[in-house]
Parts: C-alpha cells; sequence; structure tokens
C-alpha cells in the first residue's frame, strides 16, 4: 500500500464516521420533535379541557346572578303589593352619567327607593 491508498483509506473512514455521527444527530432530533409534538397535542387537549371549564362556570355564575335579580325583582313587586296604597308613598328615583368618563353606563347609573307609611301631609306657608 502506498501513501495515496492510506490517505483515501482514512478519508474514507473519517468520512464514514461523520456520516454515521451525523445519522445519529438526526435519529435523536427525530425523537426529541415526536416527543414535542406529542406534548403538544396534549397541551392542546389541556388547552380545550380549561376553556370549557370556564366557559362552564361562567355561565353558571352568569344564572346565579339573573337568579338574584329576579329574587330581588320580585321582592320588591310583594313589596309594593303587600302595601295599603291609601297612606303610603313610594318614590323610585334613578340617576345617571350617561356621557361621564371612564365609566360605563352600568357602574354610573343608580338606583334609590323611598316608601314612606302614614299620610302626607301638604306643606303649609307661614307668610
Amino acid at each position: 500500500m502506498d501513501i495515496k491508498d492510506k490517505i483515501v483509506g482514512l478519508a474514507l473512514a473519517c468520512l464514514i464516521a461523520l456520516i454515521g455521527w451525523q445519522l445519529h444527530q438526526t435519529w435523536s432530533l427525530k425523537e426529541e420533535v415526536l416527543k414535542l409534538q406529542q406534548g403538544q397535542i396534549v397541551l392542546s387537549e389541556q388547552i380545550k379541557k380549561n376553556t370549557n371549564f370556564i366557559k362552564r362556570n361562567f355561565k353558571k355564575m352568569q344564572k346565579k346572578d339573573r337568579k338574584k335579580k329576579k329574587k330581588i325583582f320580585l321582592f320588591l313587586i310583594l313589596l309594593l303589593g303587600a302595601c295599603d296604597f291609601k297612606n303610603v308613598r313610594h318614590k323610585i328615583g334613578v340617576t345617571t352619567k350617561p356621557f361621564g368618563k371612564d365609566d360605563t353606563f352600568e357602574s354610573s347609573t343608580k338606583m334609590n327607593y323611598t316608601i314612606i307609611f302614614g299620610v302626607v301631609r301638604p306643606k303649609e306657608d307661614d307668610d
């Protein structure tokens, strides 16, 4: 064997080693990509479950809110209906700032209710 054959043989051995190392690295990257894809599938399923859970709880809260509003309305109607209207005066006041800054219409609206029992006498002038 002469020196040219040894150099060519050494170059081929190095080339085969590099190809083997590259194949090994490619295979390990493939495994990591598969793990990432499986993790992504699991995460997307968890996100769907969490989203559905939040939607369900939000609907329950809205339903409770509606029930609470209905109960308050029914209570006011029963209170008004139970009173004898001969000597009772009811007053409902609503104040709002419809064009107020930094407030929503719901948060800037205030409602008050006054009920007076007994005979309401007119004011007399002391002139």
